[in-house]
């Protein structure tokens, strides 16, 4: 009896939490945060009488992908998913900053031996053509903003600009669905960005029943007093993407001017709290506007599935590095990223204008001048004298700052009076000197086999390319304007083939396995990049002096033999003589 009057004490509680869902479920767009709920009014946002810049329409717009992987195991299949689930995967490009130990697979190479693993398909490599790949050595890292500083550069003229991270899952018609969502906006100066929610609800577009998505709107102090992004707040029935006033770097949807004209900082190394908020305060300044998605189409897998964790190549395992191994008196790698990082620090705190700043001259890597520094720390609620954020209206309704319209271009090099420009060209002869070729075993390999009728002299045009067209892989003259810093993908493509993708597994497990003796790229990184360019001519080389080396073995051991023989013939005939002189009586 006690039970069923329990029972029947909890009905009117469950029909109103019923009630209370429904009603939240019909009810227009709400923010959650802090334990608050407010109700939004978007058509509040922009109430005029000045509007953001309507945008500019492109008949079959192209889309670059941006990303940067540290050691990172799922980077393949971010690529694979990206053109495998996109609607027009013709018009869409990649680039990969891929930061590798040695013997690590090549995110491209996993990319190609997914579509045969997945999907059994026939194509060598689908639309390799439209992936650009930069590789790195694992323990030349510096932090994120180096690394995608460098990605911005592999944006080839397409229209749209994505960045994500390299462990990013997608949805079907991704591509499509972000093209709809960001021209809802109706701002040409508009960019999706947002903390993706966990690839354990992927697939799930209305998440709670109430199209549940990640709002970005808090900040938190960090150490220097830099800002970091807070954790992620929540909208639900947004019907269409919604104001907020950060940055995230794991999403970043909009024109690709948006890009080029706010380029990342390559001059703050192991700088990751601040990272994403120096660049959210430049791009406001200067006239972009974030927005939070109103739909989950893409989602990120948060449970690492790297090879090493950041730091292992020469800070918490107190190894050095090895150019520091070779100067005795260099800094370890402990103390090299503690300096870099209070470099950065005071970097980033003259970019916010607070105490402790190196006063340096940021040029183009500076504020803009579209929206002052004072209407930002306004409508991000942050106050530097108080010290305070407010963390209660951010995240609600907001108005939209008015501005005149931006600039597209990129920055001038004639802002930067200290020389930025020229460091910057420092930085990209130091990645070319730093960037391996993929295809060194693979082309030994395959110069050995001395395949026919599919293969070419060095240097000359291939015989028989393989046919295709945008949606799979055409071979030409691999040489011809290959970048000579950078790896020669189209040599692996050609590999594969000639000898079939799953020979591509083997070559990764036999460079895995050994480290070649002539190819010691890791350690001529930054030098004799002659020799890492002429394979062929290596090769030569090297079984020449093999061949020596041989000769001179055999040399020496005949020579050995010949002269134990004739010692032991010497000690043989002495013996004898000894014997006979006694047998006749001689001493």
């Amino acid at each position: 009896m006690e039970t069923r009057s329990s029972f029947k004490a909890m009905v009117p509680l469950l029909l109103a939490l019923l009630v209370m869902r429904a009603s939240a479920a019909d009810d227009g767009p709400v923010a959650f945060f802090n334990n608050y709920n407010v109700k939004l009014d978007l058509d509040a946002e922009t109430p005029g009488p000045q509007y953001p810049v309507p945008p500019v329409v492109i008949e079959k717009p192209k889309i670059f992908i941006g990303t940067s992987a540290y050691r990172d195991m799922a980077c393949p299949g971010t690529l694979f998913d990206a053109f495998n689930k996109a609607e027009h995967p013709e018009r869409l490009y990649m680039g990969v900053i891929d930061q590798a130990a040695y013997g690590d697979e090549d995110c491209v190479v996993g990319y190609c031996r997914l579509w045969h693993e997945k999907l059994n398909d026939t194509r060598v490599c689908p639309y390799f053509q439209h992936i650009k790949l930069t590789r790195l050595p694992s323990f030349d890292a510096k932090g994120p903003t180096k690394a995608r500083h460098f990605q911005g550069d592999l944006i080839d003229g397409q229209d749209f600009c994505m960045q994500v991270d390299s462990h990013t899952m997608f949805t079907e018609n991704w591509d499509t669905k972000f093209l709809d969502m960001w021209y809802s906006v109706k701002n040409e100066y508009a960019v999706l960005t947002t903390y993706l929610p966990g690839a354990e609800n992927y697939g799930i577009e209305n998440f709670a029943g109430r199209n549940e998505v990640p709002h970005i709107c808090n900040l938190m102090w960090a150490g220097g007093d830099i800002l970091r992004n807070s954790i992620a707040a929540a909208c639900s029935n947004l019907p269409r993407p919604k104001l907020t006033t950060i940055w995230a770097a794991g999403l970043s949807f909009s024109k690709c001017h948006g890009e080029i004209a706010v380029p990342y900082d390559p001059f703050l190394p192991q700088v990751f709290d601040g990272e994403e908020i120096s660049k959210a305060a430049r791009m406001w300044t200067r006239g972009y506007d974030f927005y939070t998605p109103h739909r989950n189409y893409i989602w990120h897998i948060y449970k690492r599935m790297r090879r090493g964790e950041w730091y292992a190549d020469g800070s918490k395992s107190g190894e050095q590095r090895t150019y520091e191994k070779e100067d005795p008196e260099a800094m370890s790698g402990q103390e090299r990223q503690a300096k870099e990082k209070a470099t950065s620090t005071k970097r980033l705190q003259t970019l916010f204008r607070i105490k402790g700043g190196s006063g340096e001259d940021l040029g183009m890597y500076n504020l803009g001048t579209v929206r002052s520094y004072h209407q930002w720390l306004e409508f991000v609620g942050v106050n530097y004298t108080t010290h305070t954020i407010d963390t209660q209206t951010r995240c609600g309704n907001l108005v939209w700052v008015p501005n005149d319209p931006p600039s597209q271009d990129p920055p001038s090099p004639s802002e930067d009076s200290r020389g930025a420009e020229a460091e910057i060209q420092r930085l990209k002869a130091e990645l070319s000197l730093a960037t391996a070729r993929i295809s060194q075993l693979s082309l030994l390999r395959l110069s050995q086999r001395g395949h026919t009728p599919r293969t070419r002299t060095r240097g000359g045009a291939v015989d028989d390319a393989v046919d295709g067209d945008d949606a799979g892989v055409h071979v030409d003259d691999p040489t011809e304007g290959a970048d000579p810093g950078g790896y020669d993908l189209e040599r692996v493509v050609q590999k594969m083939a000639l000898e079939g993708v799953d020979t591509l597994a083997e070559d990764e497990q036999a460079s895995s396995s050994r480290q070649p003796r002539h190819h010691k790229w890791w350690q001529r990184i930054h030098g004799d990049e002659e020799a890492s360019e002429h394979d062929g001519a290596l090769h030569d080389r090297i079984v020449f002096m093999e061949n020596v080396g041989a000769l001179v073995a055999v040399v020496v051991v005949g020579a050995i033999f010949v002269c134990v023989r004739m010692y032991k013939g010497h000690n043989n005939s002495a013996k004898n003589r000894r014997l006979a002189a006694k047998q006749t009586g001689k001493v």
